[in-house]
């Protein structure tokens, strides 16, 4: 099943190429069917235009205006040589007078070549419209059902076979539908197989023409040839009298310039006169403003050094401010470090004075109290003489002078079988 749905997708996917394919291809036939009917029109539009200009030529054939063109032809000849082509082609234009019926015939055929060529691009046009209402080259179907349907169309030569297949494998499409669609591909088939006749009638009508105009070619050719040679002998004519108006012009044009020569010397001395006397009068306006210039500066700077001595004044006033605040506040801060410094040693004595009650509060307390009468914890007479001489000697320290055998003898006890701490002697 998956290669079988791979082969549809393929074959969708070729036929999808090959339908943009050929879409710009027609595209491309249809762009140039324009511009060829386009550049048709053009041609038989100068060609019906062509006996007109034959206006033109009656001025060259009039002796009084003769003078005239040949002086303004002598004048233009050197500045351009595509005027002097139009003047070759108007000539030849002027001396093919016998031959104007074979022109006029020419004009007529041109002109129905024209209509026949409008009248293909009518109905070209109305092919193309027809096949956009329709449903444009699919018929109104999808690109893949349509493509479906052309495989089979193509791959089954029996049409009812072709259309029931057509009704069964093509999705959403009933055999009515699938039927209207066939009978749409045989109209557009009918409507490209004429398009493609026109399109071979414009070509070999496009060829004659061509012809046609490789022939008329040959023939304004001739007449060139023609009207060439006899320009040229009127161009020698014309290039003598030429000679002779340029030769004048040059003397009266020398005379011209010698006279403008002295007539701008003169303007230019005038003009320097008048600039020295501008420049003189400029010259003063500046003195006279650079002298109020400088004195205005001068007072600028003197206004500036008042200013600056009013502001080192201030700045003087307010540094002396500044130094007696700055003394009142070190004096300020001295007398509060004294403050701070005499309550920091009130401090330092109140703590050791409760240092002091504090150690005679722990001497207190270090006596035990001993509630158990026992022999083992009766004191012996020595250990009571010795509390006695200890109570004595803290209650008369200055009889007990340290140093000597007696004091140092044996350490003293607090309570019973405790030594007193050499911090407390």
């Amino acid at each position: 099943m998956e290669t079988v749905e791979d082969q549809l997708l393929e074959f969708k996917r070729n036929a999808r190429a090959s339908y943009e394919t050929m879409m710009s291809e027609e595209e491309a036939l249809s762009t140039q069917l324009a511009g060829a009917l386009r550049e048709a029109d053009a041609i038989a539009n100068a060609a019906i235009n062509a006996p007109h200009t034959n206006l033109d030529i009656d001025t060259h054939n009039n002796p009084s205006n003769q003078g005239s063109t040949s002086l303004t032809k002598s004048r233009k000849a050197s500045s351009s040589a595509a005027k002097a082509k139009s003047v070759s082609v108007s000539v030849s234009v002027r001396n093919s007078g016998p031959s104007g019926s074979g022109e006029a015939r020419e004009g007529d055929l041109n002109q129905q070549m024209s209509q026949k060529e409008k009248e293909a691009k009518r109905r070209i046009q109305a092919i193309e419209t027809e096949i956009h209402q329709n449903g444009g080259e699919q018929g109104g179907w999808n690109p893949d059902d349509h493509a479906m349907y052309t495989k089979l169309r193509r791959t089954m030569p029996n049409i009812n076979a072709m259309l029931q297949k057509a009704a069964k494998v093509i999705p959403l499409k009933d055999l009515y539908s699938v039927s209207a669609h066939h009978a749409w591909a045989l109209r557009y088939d009918q409507l490209v197989a004429e398009k493609k006749d026109i399109l071979e009638s414009w070509k070999n009508l496009k060829k004659k023409r061509v012809e046609a105009a490789a022939k008329r070619e040959q023939d304004f050719a001739k007449r060139k040839e023609a009207a060439r040679k006899k320009q040229e002998k009127r161009n020698i004519e014309v290039q003598r009298e030429k000679a002779a108006r340029v030769k004048a012009w040059r003397e009266s044009k020398r005379k011209q310039e010698q006279q403008q020569a002295e007539e701008r010397a003169q303007k230019t001395k005038q003009e320097q006169k008048r600039r020295a006397q501008l420049f003189l009068q400029e010259k003063e306006r500046v003195k006279a403003r650079l002298a109020q210039k400088k004195a205005e500066n001068e007072e600028f700077e003197m206004q500036k050094k008042v200013e600056e001595n009013r502001e080192n004044q201030l700045v003087a006033k307010m540094e002396e401010v500044k130094k007696r605040e700055r003394r009142k506040r070190v004096e300020a801060r001295n007398r509060r470090d004294s403050l701070r410094r005499e309550a920091k040693a009130k401090e330092k004595e109140q703590r050791l004075a409760q240092q002091q009650a504090r150690k005679k509060r722990m001497l207190e307390m270090s006596t035990p109290v001993i509630k158990v009468k026992s022999k083992l914890r009766e004191k012996t007479s020595v250990q009571r003489a010795r509390e006695r001489q200890v109570l004595s000697e803290r209650e008369n320290p200055e009889l007990c002078v340290r140093g000597t055998a007696a004091a140092s003898s044996r350490p003293a006890y607090l309570g019973v079988g405790k030594a007193v701490p050499s911090w407390m002697k």
